[in-house]
């Protein structure tokens, strides 16, 4: 590439908003490629990134400053020295983990186990694809075929290259995967298609429906048995999640404001409030039925231990039919997760 070598590129400052700023398109080196970026999907690490002050630790821990975006996809347009397999012009998929490349793992094509201080993530540790160029090295990339678009390349670096990869690592000839979310199922579908293991793909829809469908798995049962009972133990929870609004917005038809207490069942707005106690409690009311016998709360990183038993006692006390319990979930975003089963 020759002449202005400059490009804006969208970087997290962590407080609901996403700033564009200035960079050098870089040159690559040895074993390097400059590929013009067509596609970058958006992570849900990503939308936790933009709506909260950088709360990823480790693998996931963003360097304020960088470029964001680590499900890229795009062409090669310049090349480095060393190349041993792409080139210009070819259609690549960014893996978004750039591991070692000499550890165990890497070697056996894991980079996500890469456990080297030389790891790092595209789009958290090193400049990832919200741009218009991206480098990134040779090792890291997996040729797009002709029947797949820039979009589709995307979407396959991370969310459903994770779930084959886990698929393909456990080397078991019968796998029940648990998506728990809702954004996941499809993907794990698609790559339950493309191994030659039994998969059986569990539309649990939540954590607590994944918690209760793995304790109802009998390793003395077979894979029928075992997908009848898992499915009967995960349709039976409901959950609700505590959560804040980041900005002003209308869903589900109500209008929210910024600040406000969001309390979902099932992903569905039930009720909007300002303590998160009253509605954490007005959700389990609406939960519980005369059939309901374990209450499971799970708490996350911005809720006290202190607050968090405070909420066990008072459900304890009004639903005596239930056995409650309760578990540091430690989540970032949502306040609480309460399961009714």
């Amino acid at each position: 590439m020759e002449g202005n070598r400059s490009m804006k590129g969208a970087v997290l400052p962590g407080n609901s908003t996403v700033e564009l700023r200035d960079f050098e398109i870089p040159k690559p080196g040895h074993g390097e490629v400059l590929i013009q970026t067509k596609a970058t999907t958006i992570c849900g690490s990503d939308i936790r990134c933009i709506y909260r002050e950088h709360v990823g630790k480790g693998p996931e821990g963003y360097i304020p400053g960088t470029i964001a975006g680590h499900e890229p996809c795009g062409v090669i347009v310049e090349e480095g020295e060393g190349l041993r397999r792409f080139h210009k012009g070819d259609r690549v998929i960014v893996y978004h983990i750039s591991g070692c490349g000499l550890c165990n793992d890497c070697r056996r094509g894991y980079y996500i186990s890469c456990k080297s201080p030389y790891r790092r993530a595209y789009g958290w540790q090193r400049n990832g694809g919200m741009a218009p160029y991206i480098l990134a090295e040779e090792k890291d990339l997996i040729a797009l075929p002709d029947s797949l678009t820039y979009k589709d390349g995307a979407q396959v670096a991370c969310g459903f290259g994770t779930v084959y990869e886990a698929i393909e690592k456990t080397h078991a000839k019968n796998v029940f995967v648990l998506p728990n979310n809702t954004n996941i199922i499809l993907a794990a579908q698609q790559a339950a298609e493309l191994t030659e293991r039994n998969v059986i793909v569990l539309q649990t829809k939540s954590v607590p429906m994944g918690i209760s469908a793995a304790l109802a798995f009998d390793p003395e049962k077979d894979v029928e048995e075992n997908r009848a009972a898992m499915v009967e133990a995960a349709e039976n929870v409901h959950t609700a999640s505590i959560t804040y609004a980041v900005r002003d917005t209308n869903f589900d038809g109500r209008d929210i404001h910024a600040g406000d207490i969001m309390g979902l069942v099932d992903n569905k707005l039930h009720h909007l409030g300002h303590d998160v106690r009253e509605v954490a409690e007005a959700l389990t009311e609406e939960m519980v039925t005369e059939d309901k016998s374990l209450i499971t709360i799970y708490y996350g990183e911005d809720v006290s231990e202190q607050d968090a038993q405070a909420l066990l006692e008072a459900l304890s006390e009004k639903y005596s039919q239930c056995d409650v319990d309760l578990q540091n979930g430690g989540q970032p975003l949502y306040y609480y997760l309460i399961a009714v089963e």
